[in-house]
């Protein structure tokens, strides 16, 4: 597509490697800088903000920050341990040897009885093996981090409900699910590529959101029943009230169902699942447990507030642009020998290894794509929690996040930049604000609460 800039960047002068890893310790210093900044945020002394007052004690404002605090340096720990990962995979010339063993691997599963039947040694063959091995690998090190992070954080500050025997028996599930559901679109979508050639971006971006409705369709039917115990919303006050907003509104929700959330993790959520014209929705029984109806009604109506105004169409348009820009980039070093000997390669590699390879090369845009996606995803959630106001929630709606952000620990304020950079959600106190809530009324509302909560309890069984 642009011939000309191709030839200019396909140069042997050009270290692709050096180049990479110094965009690797330039976002891991960026980020060190940002969450250095926000930790110094949470690290001082303060009162709860105004908004607050009267919602959130001291203590609890505390404890919040506390838990901030731990989860930044963990998260810090996770990207010192990518970093490391990642400068090690380029300076050893990872790409190529597991390259060459996703090779021979075919070609022994190739020489089987069965198997030699239906498996062809080639270039997609050898990308979708690549694929797998280098992804479990990955999962492996990502299991290191999150069991820290479950059973020293979590358990910490008491959220921890794993036992070790579930939590490996769940990482286990996870990966088998996702190898099963990845292995095949790397499959299409590589053939996709040796196929059309240089003509292939538009075939990619229709590909890119056929996959994404794909998974949208078997999340809800396949993934989420095989992974967590689901049960049906139990006939009650609960369901009622729910499914009165969804015919309000014409929303086409085909189940209610609870989430049994409490045997892994003392953090509560509601969210929905399925295409835009058949919707789940599905609560964690903690959410039900520690929220009263009208609170959790008026979080719903926030969600449904997604649907309504068309949030999900236009996040799907706007992986389609980031695509887009993903293809575009990738199509202008398809074919660059200077990048492919650079980090390793002696010869023409599958286009699955040239997207890999390219990927360290787009910090840069990663930027500006994640600037864009942030202020985008903050944008529809003050208007989702204006929708829920309107409906005639605000004090529902605030409450119900009060009380969320209390029982997870939720940070309700943040550093500007980091938040900018890092955080997708408004913070509670943004979101208060924005919806006009009275704090004068919280002390109230905690008593309509504390009055619901026999009902509720009955509602959960």
């Amino acid at each position: 597509m642009f011939p000309t800039l191709a030839a200019i960047l396909d140069n042997p002068s050009i270290n692709y490697k050096g180049v990479a890893i110094s965009f690797l310790i330039g976002n891991f210093t960026l980020n060190a800088y940002l969450n250095y900044r926000e930790y110094k945020f949470h690290d001082k002394k303060e009162k709860t903000p105004g908004v607050l007052k009267n919602a959130i004690d001291a203590e609890t404002f505390e404890k919040s920050k506390g838990y901030t605090r731990d989860n930044l340096k963990m998260d810090m720990f996770r990207q010192a341990v990518s970093l490391i990962r990642d400068v090690a995979r380029l300076k050893c010339d990872y790409y190529p040897h597991f390259w060459n063993v996703a090779h021979a691997a075919v070609r022994k599963l190739s020489s089987l009885p069965f198997v030699g039947k239906f498996l062809v040694v080639n270039t997609i063959s050898q990308s979708v093996m690549f694929f797998a091995l280098n992804f479990t690998v990955s999962t492996i090190i990502s299991w290191v981090t999150s069991y820290i992070h479950t059973f020293h954080l979590e358990e910490r500050w008491g959220f921890n409900k794993y036992t070790h025997a579930k939590f490996a028996k769940d990482k286990l599930k996870e990966f088998l699910v996702l190898q099963v559901v990845l292995a095949p679109l790397v499959y299409l979508f590589v053939r996709i590529l040796t196929v059309f050639g240089d003509s292939f971006i538009f075939y990619a971006m229709t590909f890119a959101l056929v996959a994404e409705l794909f998974v949208q369709t078997i999340i809800p039917n396949f993934i989420l029943p095989f992974l967590y115990k689901l049960y049906p919303l139990e006939e009650g006050p609960l369901r009622k009230e729910i499914e009165a907003l969804a015919k309000k509104n014409g929303f086409p929700v085909s189940q209610l169902l609870v989430m049994e959330g409490s045997v892994i993790t003392s953090h509560s959520n509601a969210f929905m699942v399925g295409l835009p014209w058949c919707k789940r929705i599905v609560l964690f029984d903690t959410l039900i447990e520690q929220s009263s109806i009208p609170e959790i009604v008026a979080i719903l109506g926030h969600e449904i507030g997604h649907w309504k105004l068309n949030h999900i169409p236009q996040m799907i348009f706007r992986d389609q642009i980031s695509h887009a820009l993903t293809f575009i980039t990738f199509s202008v070093f398809a074919h660059n020998e200077s990048l492919f000997r650079s980090f390793g390669f002696s010869q023409g590699i599958s286009p699955l290894i040239a997207l890999i390879l390219v990927s360290y090369l787009t910090w840069p845009i990663d930027i500006v794509n994640k600037l864009q996606n942030n202020l985008l995803i903050r944008r529809n959630e003050y208007q989702a929690d204006k929708f829920a106001s309107d409906l005639g929630y605000t004090n529902e709606i605030a409450s119900g996040l009060i009380r969320l952000d209390k029982k997870n620990l939720t940070n309700t304020t943040n550093d500007w930049l980091y938040a900018l950079y890092n955080v997708t959600h408004p913070n509670l106190v943004e979101r208060l604000t924005a919806v006009g809530y009275d704090p004068s009324k919280a002390e109230t509302e905690e008593k309509n609460f504390e009055g619901s909560e026999k009902i509720i309890e009955s509602v959960a069984g």
